[in-house]
């Protein structure tokens, strides 16, 4: 757990154990959250496309078979 302590250069510390905990460590964690979060954004808009074109492949039209695509035709 941290606490943040100070005004005009507030500093994190451990609340257990009371080291500073340096704004290198900080930085650190947000860029590796938002990486993360990119990440994981990116794997849902590739699985919105893939369900989509899914979709829109076997719609109401499509038979699964070429021989029932002729006999709608």
């Amino acid at each position: 757990m941290l606490t943040k302590v100070g005004r005009k250069r507030p500093m994190l510390i451990c609340s257990d154990c009371g080291h500073p905990i340096s704004d290198a460590d900080v930085s650190e964690r947000g860029r590796r959250l938002l990486g993360s979060s990119l990440i994981m954004l990116a794997l849902a808009a590739i699985s919105g496309m893939t369900f989509f074109l899914t979709q829109m492949r076997q719609g109401p039209g499509a038979g699964s078979e070429p021989a029932e695509r002729a006999q709608q035709e």
